[in-house]
């Protein structure tokens, strides 16, 4: 079957900037690759661009970022000479030559999360973490998620009496390394028949600090995890940073406490805190380890609070975002 249309997806992810940019655009790909070309633009990155490429994908990086000129100049280049019916940008906010470059040869642009005013040249903008009443596609129905909790969402949640499992998944690489703050605060009054299971990221970079807690009998640390879901479903309560395990957990209808990594996950948790969906401690890097536990060990204690965060968070989350997004892709090609 010949394949219809060339879509650039260009995205940046890593270390300091996580895997969220990454994966949104690996969830569109697995619904779009049936019917278009696809070829990923990254920044320079050896795993990001090797587990894109297991996926299938060809992946062009572009290195040397010390001047964003160039870098720019580098990445329309690579970008035009694959003669792109459309580009999806997941790199927050463009410039207007970058945006302009596009708009003069009529290839079509959709744009995540951008806030710069370059974003009006693009025939799409989404952005879940803005106020619905702003723009078509904002708001959190077009967060997305894999196709995977469209059907999740669905499921009746039972939430049990007395708090079982405690999962705490910071980032591909929880740059803040809060994974190891949250341990030293659960480790002091979460009860010991209580398991605590770790999930760490592919890019975290800390490990060797979390060594002394690999002979904690309730402590379990898992890697490599594809789905994040099987652990979320079963978790009483997840501690979660801002991005979109965050979104995750509430469209499974999980407990959720908030833990951010940088500003825009903050933002995030803001917004889902007034919608009284998760418990927001705020900036992770400053909040105390006394906060941490005090909040949790409150959430064990109190069955009705975690129903009641169950029940909302479901109602604000479908996990239909992936096919909102699909469907404005579409009409756009």
């Amino acid at each position: 079957m010949k394949l219809e249309k060339k879509i650039v997806l260009r995205c940046d992810g890593g270390v300091q900037i996580g895997w969220g940019h990454i994966m949104r655009c690996l969830h569109l790909s697995q619904w779009l690759k049936g019917k278009h070309k696809l070829y990923y633009v990254i920044n320079q990155d050896a795993a990001i661009s090797e587990f894109i490429k297991k996926k299938g994908f060809p992946v062009f990086e572009i290195s040397e970022r010390q001047d964003e000129a160039k870098y720019e100049e580098k990445v329309l280049n690579t970008i035009l000479a694959l003669e792109p019916h459309m580009v999806i940008n997941d790199i927050c906010n463009t410039t207007s030559t970058y945006m302009q470059t596009f708009k003069s040869k009529n290839i079509k642009m959709v744009n995540f999360d951008d806030t710069s005013n370059n974003a009006k040249m693009a025939q799409v903008v989404v952005d879940a973490n803005r106020k619905e009443k702003e723009g078509k596609c904002f708001g959190p129905s077009f967060i997305v998620l894999s196709s995977l909790y469209a059907k999740l969402s669905k499921k009746v949640r039972t939430i049990r009496k007395k708090v079982r499992t405690i999962v705490v998944t910071l980032g591909g690489s929880d740059p803040n390394n809060l994974t190891e703050k949250t341990l030293r605060a659960l480790e002091k009054k979460v009860p010991k028949h209580i398991e605590i299971q770790v999930i760490l990221g592919s890019s975290y970079q800390f490990k060797q600090c979390l060594e002394k807690w690999t002979y904690v009998e309730n402590i379990v640390f898992f890697e490599n995890v594809n789905d994040v879901s099987v652990f979320l479903l079963n978790a009483d309560i997840a501690v979660v940073g801002g991005g979109i395990t965050m979104y995750e957990s509430l469209c499974v209808g999980t407990p959720t406490v908030v833990l951010s990594q940088n500003k825009a996950q903050a933002k995030n948790a803001r917004r889902m805190e007034r919608k009284s969906t998760v418990i927001n401690l705020g900036d992770g890097g400053k909040i105390s380890e006394k906060k941490i536990i005090r909040k949790v060990t409150a959430l064990i204690d109190s069955f009705d609070e975690r129903k009641k965060l169950s029940s909302r968070a479901k109602q604000a989350i479908d996990g239909k975002g992936i096919f909102r997004v699909l469907e404005q892709i579409d009409l756009c090609l």
